[in-house]
């Protein structure tokens, strides 16, 4: 689940950032820039990336150093990163931040920036990343969504207790949707490390030769009651990991026996 979680909130900075680009202006570049920069995004939103990327280096060549050009390296970095040129558009973000002279974009930029790291497995340096995104000028939906994610970094670090507080700062907001009933099922785990979970059964002598099963086949599995789901009392883990990468790599072993097995929370 919260891999699939973050691979759509990821998908959705990078629709929602491009947004807040052009709320101020571009006021140091002429005209002909401008309306450069606001059709490259209007092919990035098209999906028309390689047209995106043309325009944004065009005003790049021809502005390097403005401080609104940083608008250009942004979407041309979004453009690169969708047509999985990563290490290029991670550079023209950090270029961005560079020449930057706006709060809100350079926000953007960091968590940007950040999400490529948790794409990345390197959660600790991901958190910092997002807290440093938080202190940026944010509306309050961004930062409800940056907090999620900073939580999310926390956790995945191992920083369980921090990202515990994290969670229950995005559970506790009014009108919190989706992301608010996320952060409430990660705080429904009360353990401070990862797991690999291999089943769930509405009983325990289904949950406990399930559990046995698996054991023959040479995972530590055990059958535990469920503090999670309202479908299934109990449920088979696997192992405890105190970061998520451990979790993962332990992940693609139990795979090749269960499937369907995944890493909690």
């Amino acid at each position: 689940m919260n891999a699939q979680r973050f691979g759509r909130i990821a998908s959705g900075l990078a629709t929602a950032v491009v947004a807040v680009l052009f709320q101020v202006g571009c006021q140091s570049l002429p005209r002909p820039a401008v309306r450069g920069i606001i059709q490259s995004e209007r092919a990035y939103r098209l999906a028309r990336y390689d047209e995106s990327k043309r325009l944004a280096t065009g005003v790049i060549q021809a502005h390097p150093d403005k401080p609104d050009t940083a608008e250009a390296y942004y979407v041309r970095g979004l453009s690169r990163v969708r047509t999985n040129h990563r290490a290029e558009g991670r550079r023209d973000f950090q270029a961005a931040m560079r020449i930057c002279g706006r709060n809100d974009l350079r926000s953007t930029l960091t968590a940007q920036l950040a999400n490529m790291l948790m794409e990345d497995g390197r959660f600790t340096e991901a958190s910092r990343l997002y807290e440093t995104a938080r202190t940026g000028q944010l509306s309050a939906d961004r930062d409800h969504d940056l907090s999620f994610r900073y939580a999310l970094s926390l956790e995945r670090s191992g920083a369980f207790d921090r990202a515990r507080r994290e969670f229950a700062r995005v559970a506790s907001r009014r009108a919190g949707g989706k992301l608010a009933s996320d952060a409430s099922a990660h705080l429904a785990w009360k353990r401070p490390y990862f797991t690999v979970q291999c089943g769930a059964y509405s009983r325990v002598d289904l949950a406990q030769a399930a559990a046995k099963t698996l054991r023959q086949q040479g995972v530590d599995a055990a059958a535990l009651r469920s503090d999670r789901s309202a479908q299934a009392s109990y449920v088979i883990h696997a192992g405890r990991y105190r970061d998520y990468g451990a979790a993962q790599s332990a992940l693609s072993a139990i795979r090749r026996v269960q499937p369907d097995a995944f890493v909690i929370p």
